[in-house]
């Protein structure tokens, strides 16, 4: 069971320490949670673990960005990250991206930690806190899609979680590619003009 837990933990630390895949680490872990036993406890149990291996992932990140900070510190995506940091409810944003499905915006924050060589404890608990939920919740709603699926096209449950995974990993790679500072400033003036 020790071996479990340490594939669950490294396997969600390696698809959070490197850049902006945002691959579904709780879908993997679907496997062995079939093994367990797809109950309550196991599931608030392989959350937590995820949610550990998650967050200390982005540490990763923190340290890519203070050994890059030379060459990313005037991206685009990292100025506009820059310029809300400031906000009050910076704190809230982090929480939100945490436990934002799909898309690792809190891989760029990390990053931009360490771009400005930000202290990063309280933001680590954050982060924490938020990638345990973040896996409760998916974990929780992907088994009850996966099994309903599985069921209508006589897959394994093994295997959809392999399918799903690589499909959200090119999303993801599509979704830090996309300009966001672009988008978000012509909403936002639209909002003002309308």
């Amino acid at each position: 069971m020790i071996y479990y837990f340490l594939y669950i933990f490294f396997e969600s630390f390696i698809l959070n320490a490197f850049p902006l895949f945002g691959a579904p680490f709780t879908l993997l872990s679907i496997p062995i949670l079939v093994k367990l036993g797809i109950n309550n406890l196991n599931i608030l149990i392989i959350s937590t673990i995820l949610g550990i291996g998650a967050a200390t992932g982005k540490l990763i990140m923190y340290i890519i960005g203070l050994l890059l900070s030379k060459p990313l510190k005037n991206n685009k995506n990292m100025n506009f990250i820059k310029s809300i940091y400031r906000n009050k409810y910076f704190i809230i944003i982090i929480f939100l991206l945490a436990i934002l499905p799909f898309l690792p915006l809190d891989d760029l924050l990390f990053l931009s930690f360490g771009i400005e060589k930000i202290r990063i404890v309280l933001y680590y608990i954050i982060e924490l806190f938020g990638k345990i939920i973040k896996s409760f919740i998916e974990l929780f709603i992907e088994i009850n899609i996966l099994k309903e699926i599985s069921t209508i096209v006589n897959v394994s449950l093994i295997n959809l979680s392999i399918y799903s995974s690589i499909i959200f990993i090119i999303l993801s790679i599509i979704f830090f590619k996309f300009d966001w500072e672009k988008y978000i400033n012509k909403w936002i003036s639209k909002e003002k003009s309308g």
